[in-house]
This record gives structure tokens, sequence and C-alpha cells, in this order.
């Protein structure tokens, strides 16, 4: 156990300290020191004998403020050594609708309104869009729970014709009773539009007709 004062990496039984020397010793250019916002770099003389060798690689910086710029660089370096790839998806849209795309986003103020008013089951989340680097969907989203796994397949089935004859079309999943579905206009950005409201409006009402 160490006592007050102490630093962990200077424990030889530590993990941390364990797999820094199991590197240093097999694949030291496998290590890439990564500062963050300002953090001053390591010195020989600041390290245990085990680890000395980490101040002797060449470290990169992140700071906060140039936060996609300095991760952007890190990949790049990340992708040059070790050859990573970027994963992109393979799906297939269609081409937006110039109609459409003119669609303006929710204000926020308005958006939280028409949640909290006409969708109370209804959230609204960020996640990050697999095609644009640093860039946030805001999507609608609930989830439905059913009585059985037919229920739920019965549920979509009944939808997918809906947003077909709206040209409107959720993302959504599949998990035995619950199907979650995540609403945004792609013509817009993958924001939230009054289509998509609509749609939210018109799943609630599907979804009473199923006693739930």
């Amino acid at each position: 156990m160490l006592e007050c004062g102490e630093r962990r990496i200077d424990d030889p039984d530590d993990w941390v300290h364990k797999e820094i020397s199991y590197a240093l010793g097999r694949k030291p250019g496998a290590i890439v020191p990564i500062l963050i916002n300002g953090t001053p770099p390591l010195r020989r003389t600041d390290l245990p004998e085990a680890l000395k060798g980490l101040a002797d690689i060449q470290n990169l910086n992140v700071n906060l403020h140039e936060w996609d710029k300095d991760v952007q660089q890190l990949f790049d370096n990340l992708n040059g050594r070790f050859g990573f790839e970027v994963k992109r998806t393979k799906y297939r849209f269609p081409k937006p609708d110039p109609l459409i795309a003119k669609t303006i986003p929710m204000a926020w103020k308005d958006l939280e309104s028409e949640a909290a008013r006409a969708l109370p089951q209804w959230r609204i989340e960020f996640s990050d869009d697999p095609d644009k680097l640093h860039y946030k969907r805001v999507e609608l989203v609930r989830d439905f729970q059913f009585k059985s796994f037919e229920q739920a397949m019965e549920f979509m089935m009944s939808v997918s014709k809906h947003a077909t004859e709206a040209d409107h079309h959720p993302r959504w999943m599949n998990l035995w009773r619950t199907v979650t579905v995540w609403l945004s206009t792609w013509d817009a950005g993958h924001r939230i539009t009054v289509l998509d409201t609509q749609f939210a409006r018109f799943l609630d009402r599907k979804y009473k007709e199923y006693g739930v």
C-alpha cells in the first residue's frame, strides 16, 4: 500500500508501471506520450529507473482550446505509424431533397417547449455522425416497450408503411421487445425539424393501439 505523498508510478508492483516497463523493454515505438493542456514534458530525473526511457520518446500535445485540430493531428500520427483506418459506413442515402433541405431546424427553445408539451416521453440526444468527424447529430429519441418480440416487429412494419408514405424514415433499433427510435431530418443536416415532431406524434398514437 502506498504511503501518503508516494507516486504510483514509482511502485514496481503498480499495473501502470508494469505496462510501461513491459512496452519499453519490447516495443518502445508503440508508446505515444500525450501531454494534455500544457502539461510539461517528462524528464528522466522525474522517473524511476525502469521508466526513464519514457522521457526520450517524442510526445504529442492535445490542448482543450484546440481540441479538434490536436485530436486530428494525433489521429494522423497514429495512422501514419500504425496504419489505423477511419471507420467509414457504407450506408446508401438517397439524394437530398432540395425542398426538405430548406426546412429550418427548430430553435432550441421551441424544441424544448414542444418536447415538454406534446412529447413528454421523448428525449433529445446528441450523437456522433459516422460520416463527419467532429459533427454531432441532434435527434429525438424514445424507447417503445412491447409485450412480445412479435408485437415489436408488427409495430415496426406498420410504421414503415407510414414512413414510406411520408418519405421520412427513422433511425431505429430493435432489441427483443424494445424498439428504440431516433428522429432527425437527414436533408437538414441531421437536425430536428417539424417533420420529426410530427412523426414522433404519429408514433405515440400508433403505440397507444398496443395498450402497453
